[in-house]
């Protein structure tokens, strides 16, 4: 449900960013059962924070730790995110010039 709420909502999102939100969705990651909705909405928060604060969180190895051990939905929602950060990063990078 959370991933729904992020996906179209900026207030929401800001909201859920600025309450802890995302090291909250990373720390339940990291039991044995990670969830999809978790981790969708993760990917439709990673483009209202920089690169240093994911970094900063372990968003990486959460993701992995998916990637690993998550049911196949939760998988392809990691792997989605992922995708989304180094999008983010590579714009980022490309603004510049």
């Amino acid at each position: 449900m959370m991933a729904v709420f992020t996906a179209s909502n900026d207030n929401l999102r800001r909201s859920v960013i600025s309450e802890g939100g995302i090291r909250s969705l990373l720390v339940y990651l990291t039991g044995p059962l990670p969830q999809e909705s978790a981790v969708g909405a993760l990917r439709n928060l990673v483009g209202s924070v920089s690169m240093e604060v994911l970094v900063s969180l372990g968003f990486l190895p959460c993701m992995i730790h998916v990637l690993k051990s998550g049911s196949l939905g939760a998988q392809q929602a990691a792997a989605s995110a992922i995708c989304r950060v180094l999008q983010l990063n590579r714009d980022e990078k490309t603004d510049w010039r």
